[in-house]
């Protein structure tokens, strides 16, 4: 079954939110020319690697292109401590 790109990119998204390996809300999944790319920042490299595995479980028919940051947070910086307690 084929789904509409932007389909894809919702259950990706939904899922990267939920999955216990990942747990991740600030993922952007974006579809273009076959490809699935992910953009965003996480905390370590082991989560990166899962991001793309979450997706290219989720999307196999899609070239996934991990585009992915990993990123130093500061807690005491009062935006990520309010994003946390949320």
């Amino acid at each position: 079954m084929h789904e509409e790109p932007e389909y894809v990119v919702g259950h990706v998204e939904a899922a990267l939110a939920a999955d216990p390996r990942v747990n991740e809300l600030g993922v952007h999944v974006v579809i273009r020319s076959g490809r699935l790319y992910l953009n965003g920042t996480v905390s370590t490299e082991a989560r990166r690697a899962a991001v793309a595995e979450v997706a290219a479980e989720l999307a196999p028919e899609y070239e996934i292109h991990n585009e992915i940051v990993v990123g130093v947070y500061d807690e005491a910086d009062p935006a990520i401590a309010k994003e946390t307690l949320s």
